[in-house]
């Protein structure tokens, strides 16, 4: 049991380490594509300099927004979890009171002997 779910957990990180490189082996090769277009383009060389800087830095402000769009989505999760563990625990709580309550007036009919004063 121990063994399946390891070699599956295993499975699955290597699955998601592949999608993640090949992720990053296109985004690498788009990019050196483009620059190597750019490259051969028939403009004058610093032109066609001025371009890629201008196209490359307005890659990196791509990346830097979606970094960011992706930090703000991780902390909005983080925190609807930490809303959600919150309130589970005092559902928690509140079942622990009730059944205490139940036991408590179980004890208190059985000494009693079930009348209520």
């Amino acid at each position: 049991m121990f063994f399946r779910s390891w070699t599956e957990r295993a499975r699955e990180e290597r699955r998601r380490e592949s999608a993640r490189n090949a992720a990053w082996g296109l985004t690498i090769g788009a990019a050196i594509g483009a620059a190597v277009g750019l490259l051969f383009a028939p403009k004058a060389g610093k032109k066609t300099r001025e371009d890629i800087v201008s196209r490359t830095g307005s890659a990196f402000d791509s990346i830097r927004d979606s970094i960011d769009d992706a930090k703000n989505r991780i902390e909005e999760a983080r925190l609807q979890m930490i809303d959600t563990a919150r309130d589970k625990g005092e559902q928690i709580w509140d079942a622990k009171q009730k059944c205490a309550d139940a036991v408590r007036d179980v004890g208190d009919d059985s000494r009693t002997g079930g009348r209520r004063s």
